[in-house]
């Protein structure tokens, strides 16, 4: 929609008779065909692969709004990218199916592809041609499923934030085989009205049971057991939400399985789900997981730029000067 050229689409040309002509669009997003004059041929684009590129709960947000008929939205491709499960409706349905590759981004939409394309002058997915006299230019639209605010753009290789959202829990010493309860505070959630994280643990150290329900709307269907010691979630809500400092957003239910302290215990990255924030002004936090009001010390930040090819660089902080492993994991974990 922004002109931006998409690499690696696949392109056939079937013909009347005889198998179909296939070539992949290169880095300017053209590709090209020789056939001879008065054939018939239907060319047809593909691409379904990516599926979670350019793809984040700031995405569920804008369908929730235009579900809520409270911000529509305004261009027919960022509509067919809301229609998630390709139905030809925008619903709720959508946003399930949407926050789960959020969660679970190594998964597939069942039953839709990862693109789709449309002639610019038919809004066709198969452009026809009954009898090819010369040279023709035919073009098409690409539209990245879920990517609505088209975050995904080619043109983008970084984050551009607006500040921090604070997650703040009380530090405990937790003793094995004992249940506890934390709650889970902000500082300075105002206007808030998305967020997802990946929240790691140590296995051999705790157990998280389960999440809970506090000020925010939390349901199963906001995290994920991604892995052993990993949990994805992602919360979202049309408008921004102002809650104060002594407000719980929501409950942890960790099981110590020895002698620990939780800030040693727990930690936000951006393993699978980045972890972020967003404002009903749609701005862009980074989020900081606190104990006590300090900083857990520990932070890995995204990798710039994202996507990459060749190489990339990662950030992190630790709390002080030591040795330090960085393991890098494919979308299976």
């Amino acid at each position: 929609e922004r002109g931006e050229a998409v690499q690696k689409v696949e392109m056939k040309a079937v013909l009347g008779s005889g198998s179909p002509l296939t070539t992949v669009t290169g880095g300017e997003g053209a590709y090209n065909f020789s056939i001879s004059n008065g054939a018939q041929v239907s060319l047809v684009p593909s691409k379904n692969t990516g599926f979670a590129n350019g793809v984040s709960t700031q995405d569920l947000i804008a369908i929730q709004r235009h579900v809520l008929q409270k911000k529509a939205l305004d261009s027919k491709y960022q509509r067919i990218a809301a229609d998630v499960d390709g139905n030809g409706s925008i619903n709720g349905f959508d946003v399930l199916e949407l926050r789960k590759l959020v969660m679970q981004p190594h998964t597939k939409f069942a039953n839709n592809t990862s693109w789709r394309f449309f002639d610019k002058q038919t809004d066709k997915e198969v452009y026809d041609v009954a009898n090819v006299n010369g040279d023709m230019n035919v073009d098409f639209v690409g539209v990245k499923i879920g990517d609505v605010n088209l975050s995904g753009d080619p043109a983008r290789s970084s984050r551009s934030t607006t500040g921090t959202l604070n997650l703040n829990m009380a530090d405990k010493a937790m003793k094995g085989g004992e249940v506890y309860r934390i709650d889970v505070t902000s500082d300075n959630f105002a206007n808030i009205n998305g967020m997802q994280y990946t929240l790691s643990y140590v296995t051999n150290l705790v157990e998280i049971e389960s999440i809970e329900a506090g000020a925010l709307n939390i349901t199963k269907d906001n995290y994920v057991r991604y892995a052993p010691g990993v949990i994805t979630s992602s919360w979202s809500e049309a408008d921004g939400q102002n809650l104060s400092s002594d407000e719980v957003l929501f409950t942890l239910v960790v099981k110590a399985k020895s002698e620990v302290q939780l800030r040693d215990a727990l930690s936000l990255n951006n393993r699978v789900t980045t972890t972020e924030a967003y404002d009903a002004e749609g701005g862009l936090k980074d989020v900081s997981l606190r104990f006590d009001g300090q900083d857990s010390g520990f932070a890995l930040y995204q990798n710039t730029p994202n996507p990459y090819a060749g190489q990339t660089v990662i950030g992190f902080k630790l709390p002080e000067a030591s040795k330090a492993t960085l393991s890098v994991y494919d979308v299976t974990g």
